[in-house]
């Protein structure tokens, strides 16, 4: 029998919510010593590791589930099940659901915009532009934009992702290149103004 259900132990919120990275311990207690208790998440059981750890208590009638830094995919909802010779329950002793969420980390940018150019306000047409900008998250994900317009992968446009490291490329700098380049997390961003500017045309006259 269980006397106090599958519950998490101190939540930051109502919902269940842990931060993403932090440790957290799931506890549940029974009437009587148990053995064998199974964990699954969203119907699929989860081995014991060493991030996962399944520790019986006060004389084996408490179980903790201690998860070592929090992950993004803990999320979804816990139940355990004990399948010990004394349970009666055909399909085993198991608790109630309980929902968890998981609250990932702030991607905050480490770094501004840096540029490969010498003079971002003089930039020549036809030349290769890299901008580039560092975060806090290997996995932090961020978006480009040009004058508030997001940019994607294309012909002239490369996104580069490289362990904390995110650039943009222009591949071939062109005059409507020009503008206010911002790059976005959910949580923090940066901006940088540059300007290409077109080859000068020179007009001779012959005079006679």
């Amino acid at each position: 029998m269980i006397i106090e259900q599958l519950h998490l132990i101190n939540p930051i919120d109502e919902n269940n919510t842990i931060q993403e990275n932090s440790p957290f311990d799931l506890i549940i207690r029974y009437n009587k010593p148990v053995k064998n208790l199974i964990l699954n998440r969203d119907n699929k059981r989860i081995p014991s590791d060493k991030r996962i750890q399944i520790i019986y208590e006060d004389n084996s009638s408490t179980v903790r589930i201690h998860f070592d830094l929090a992950q993004l995919d803990d999320k979804g909802i816990y139940q355990t099940i004990v399948k010990d010779s004394t349970i009666t329950d055909k399909d085993g002793l198991k608790s109630q659901s309980l929902s968890i969420n998981i609250k990932s980390l702030p991607v905050l940018f480490t770094s501004d915009i840096e540029i490969s150019a010498k003079d971002k306000d003089n930039i020549p047409e036809k030349n290769e532009i890299i901008l580039t900008t560092n975060i806090n998250q290997e996995k932090g994900k961020v978006k480009w934009f040009l004058n508030d317009k997001e940019i994607k992968d294309d012909q002239n446009h490369k996104i580069i992702i490289k362990n904390l490291q995110r650039q943009l490329i222009i591949k071939s700098s062109a005059i409507a290149d020009s503008g206010i380049y911002t790059v976005k997390s959910d949580d923090d961003q940066r901006t940088i103004q540059i300007t290409i500017k077109g080859k000068e045309i020179f007009f001779f006259s012959n005079f006679y």
